[in-house]
């Protein structure tokens, strides 16, 4: 008869090693020593800074970790016990309301506009609204969401989350939002070892770290140019109508979300948007994309 070995509550023959690395890499902990010992490492690194009304049992492999991350941190399954013993593969969010919307999106304003806090505290705000899809009491996707009342780019609002889910608060402030970014671009495995080298390599030295991996680097500004000569705009003035991005019907006030677009050339269209925060600064908002020639 077999006999299951537990190390803090974790079954250790039904967890996954590299799962465990990825975990201790992203709450800064060292990914050396026996299993056993990185296992335990772990279990008490969740228990000191994981809020018990956020921790819960794996049904897989017995071990106690953080429900905001999408998989247990031992054994990379998916599911969870809640309180009762009940196996659930998905928490039941409840019904959003404008009032819990408000306190989250303050939040939110608190990290941006007063320059408190970091982008991990930043990241974190943004997830508690967008994982307990808090935006639907107001609006019906998370980008109409974002640019409306908080004043973010989606784009920015997704990396913020990504950085704040994959790494400690710690980590985000000892190593800097530039090299973690590399860090995310590469696969899970790789990561706690780019990590290590993160803290005491400069940032060309970690891109080329990453660009050995086999991964290519972005290509800055692809998004915004459709080739090497980039978008241009005719000389002259133009008179762009702006129409409220609510209802489609002609602008009036700052609360419509005026938007407009214009296309500079074949397949390339430039929309402008006008939002305003909390403290009713006016921000406009450029993006320039390409359509694919079947919606021209």
């Amino acid at each position: 008869m077999a006999v299951s070995v537990r190390v803090g509550g974790v079954v250790l023959n039904r967890i996954s090693a590299t799962t465990v690395d990825v975990a201790l890499a992203r709450y800064v902990q060292p990914t050396t020593g026996a299993l056993a010992d990185r296992v335990a490492r772990l279990a008490a690194q969740v228990r000191r800074t994981v809020p018990a009304s956020r921790r819960a049992t794996c049904a897989s492999c017995g071990g106690e970790g953080d429900t905001s991350l999408p998989a247990c941190c031992y054994c990379g399954d998916g599911s969870d016990v809640d309180a009762d013993g009940v196996t659930t593969a998905a928490l039941v969010l409840p019904v959003p309301s404008a009032r819990a919307l408000d306190a989250a999106v303050a939040e939110v304003r608190r990290f941006t506009t007063d320059a408190v806090g970091s982008i991990w505290d930043l990241g974190q705000a943004l997830i508690a609204i967008h994982d307990q899809k808090l935006y639907l009491a107001r609006h019906t996707s998370w980008d109409a969401f974002v640019v409306e009342e908080v004043g973010l780019l989606p784009r920015a609002t997704h990396r913020y989350m990504a950085m704040s889910r994959a790494f400690t608060r710690e980590a985000v402030t000892m190593i800097g939002p530039t090299k973690l970014d590399l860090v995310l671009r590469v696969p899970e495995g790789q990561r706690p070892a780019l990590l290590e080298q993160a803290r005491t390599s400069s940032g060309p030295e970690l891109a080329r770290a990453v660009k050995q991996l086999g991964i290519a680097p972005r290509k800055k500004g692809a998004y915004l140019r459709r080739d090497a000569r980039g978008v241009s705009l005719p000389l002259g003035s133009t008179t762009l109508l702006l129409a409220s991005s609510k209802s489609g019907q002609p602008a009036r006030a700052i609360e419509d979300v005026p938007v407009g677009e214009i296309r500079p050339c074949p397949g390339e269209v430039v929309r402008f948007m006008l939002v305003a925060d909390g403290n009713r600064r006016m921000t406009l908002l450029i993006e320039v994309k390409r359509k694919r020639r079947r919606d021209e």
